[in-house]
């Protein structure tokens, strides 16, 4: 790194605890690491337009009472957010949760709907959603 620092870039990413532990854990690496840039955390908003986004992108839409159920759990969510807490990650999350669990409900169905094939629907939040925010 100092050899060849005019042509050499090294980044690293992570939460702000781990990333301060990281540079704490060798007396020479703080120093040679003096560019901070912190990110904070996405807005429920950002975050429901980044799931809505998600949508999109294939062609889904969320129902309305999906959309408030989604709103309530990020909510709780952001209020109490976990040490791991994800931010986009947890959309992504939540929507490839949903999709799958939109493919599974409709498996067994016949004559389904274009409306049904593009929702995802109250059914499709996936039991986490339920289990620990109670909603």
């Amino acid at each position: 790194m100092e050899d060849k620092r005019e042509s050499f870039v090294v980044i690293v990413a992570g939460y702000s605890e781990p990333m301060e532990r990281f540079l704490e854990s060798n007396p020479g690496l703080k120093s040679r690491f003096n560019k901070n840039i912190q990110f904070e955390d996405y807005s429920k908003s950002e975050m429901i337009s980044i799931l809505k986004l998600f949508c999109t992108q294939n062609d889904m839409v969320l129902t309305t009472e999906t959309e408030q159920q989604i709103d309530r759990y990020l909510e709780r969510l952001i209020s109490n957010k976990p040490d791991n807490f994800a931010n986009g990650r947890e959309m992504r999350n939540l929507f490839e949760t949903m999709y799958s669990n939109q493919a599974n409900r409709l498996a067994d169905q016949v004559d389904i709907t274009d409306e049904a094939l593009t929702s995802l629907t109250i059914e499709d939040l996936p039991p986490f959603i339920w289990e620990h925010f109670s909603i």
